[in-house]
């Protein structure tokens, strides 16, 4: 197989990458579904493990004393909190974080709700089963790439290698019979959440679409001169020599390009044909999700246009690997992740799409209580934020965990949180949102049938 990124950026462009690029059309053993309704998913990638127990904090007497003791220099102050009654849990229960005023709105408003301790799970467990020795626990605990790979792909150590992604699988159950893929990866290029062999994913940057230099603009007047012509010129007949070339490693190559440069062109005609988004997306310079989600919702306004039923669409916000200078970035990066959700809720309101776009946040795992100055270490589950697709807002999924060291939820002494959700659970329950039929969830989640009578959690009216 073709490396696509590098062979698409030694052309200066990167718009389409995958193994089965050259296969726009559903391709599986199976009878896929050809929908007919309209849903998209948004997975908001917070790479590098965020620190979620400072983005949602208990905020009754004992349990937030416990978190506080826990916690120490690292601990929020408790009047700071943005105070949230989730349903069922009494008034002013939890608070988020100081610096998240627009979440707080959004989940009073009953269009975000949290899922309380999420993380990888191969099977129910708990600490007793832990230290008795009959737990089966993920493999690499602890670790980003397992982490994330757990959180993307849903795997245990029998099917890690496979490569596969959660988003990937999700779409080879659907027909698209759209112009544009409907794997969309933001700032990510070619990540395992996307990946599966027969489905193509198209990049897009916080900048906009990826063009290729001069061939998107060479029509213009201002650009119709030489060099702009003839390296146009050159390339398309380069192109075609790889197309109709009878080495196979060159056609590949050929049609990679030329559909690669034609959704190029097709995606820009029509997001030109659109108006202007008019919800102001606030700069986020140190996690840059802002611009990411602007360019989501750009690609879901054009959806018509595309003919599009269903699309995944990732997006990957960085920097959130906080061994030291914990407050120092987590306090900017949870004002731009708060601000930027509002700013994509209310332009899928405008839109008309809020109930149709489900938005969720995920991370390698959650951080320990206990600090390393003025930073965390990795650890393992935690709270995760869920907005849009027609949830049942203003609520709190799951379990949330007693933040005391040695507890019964603290797998090694120092804070390190045991999920009481698997993110198994998780995509199970977003799969069957999105049209997996029960006979097809096993196939799209690989560990769901650990988790016998437990495979919706529910967040969905």
């Amino acid at each position: 197989m073709i490396n696509r990124r590098n062979f698409l950026k030694a052309s200066a462009a990167s718009t389409l990458t995958g193994a089965g690029a050259l296969n726009l059309s559903q391709a599986s053993a199976f009878a896929a579904q050809t929908p007919t309704d309209f849903k998209t998913i948004v997975c908001v990638y917070l790479d590098g493990g965020n620190d979620s127990f400072n983005m949602l904090v208990p905020n009754t007497t004992a349990e937030y004393n416990a978190y506080a003791q826990s916690r120490q220099a690292l601990a929020h102050d408790r009047l700071a909190l943005q105070s949230i009654s989730p349903r069922g849990l009494g008034a002013n229960s939890f608070g988020l974080h100081p610096n998240m005023p627009e979440l707080k709105n959004m989940f009073d408003n009953g269009e975000a709700s949290f899922i309380a301790n999420v993380g990888p799970l191969i099977e129910p467990t708990n600490k007793a089963d832990i230290a008795n020795g009959s737990a089966f626990l993920p493999t690499g605990l602890g670790g980003h790439n397992t982490g994330s790979s757990y959180w993307k792909g849903d795997h245990d150590s029998t099917v890690n290698a496979s490569g596969d992604g959660i988003g990937g699988r999700l779409a080879n159950e659907f027909v698209n019979n759209a112009e544009l893929p409907m794997l969309i990866s933001s700032g990510a290029g070619y990540d395992l959440f996307l990946n599966h062999a027969e489905q193509p994913v198209y990049g897009i940057s916080p900048a906009g679409l990826v063009l290729m230099r001069d061939y998107n603009l060479s029509q213009s007047a201002r650009f119709a001169a030489a060099p702009a012509t003839a390296r146009r010129a050159a390339l398309e007949k380069l192109n075609m020599l790889g197309v109709n070339d009878k080495n196979l490693f060159m056609q590949h190559s050929g049609q990679l390009l030329s559909q690669g440069l034609n959704l190029s062109l097709t995606a820009q005609e029509l997001l030109g044909g659109i108006p202007p988004l008019e919800v102001e997306f606030p700069a986020a310079p140190f996690t840059n999700v802002s611009r990411h989600l602007r360019r989501a919702a750009e690609m879901i306004s054009i959806r018509e246009g595309l003919g599009m039923r269903r699309q995944i669409i990732y997006v990957r916000a960085t920097g959130f690997d906080t061994h030291d200078a914990l407050n120092a970035f987590h306090a900017p990066a949870m004002a731009e992740l708060s601000a930027s959700l509002a700013a994509f809720n209310e332009t899928m309101k405008q839109l008309g799409m809020d109930s149709s776009v489900l938005t969720y946040t995920a991370s390698d795992f959650s951080r320990t209580l206990t600090n390393t100055g003025d930073g965390t270490d990795h650890a393992w589950g935690g709270p995760q934020v869920l907005m849009g697709g027609g949830i049942k807002g203003g609520e709190l999924f799951g379990s949330y965990p007693v933040l005391e060291l040695d507890s019964d939820d603290d797998y090694n002494g120092d804070g390190r949180i045991i999920p009481t959700t698997s993110v198994t659970q998780h995509a199970a329950t977003i799969a069957k949102w999105f049209g997996v039929p029960q006979s097809r969830l096993s196939a799209v989640v690989p560990n769901i049938s650990n988790f016998s009578g437990q495979q919706d959690l529910g967040f969905f009216a």
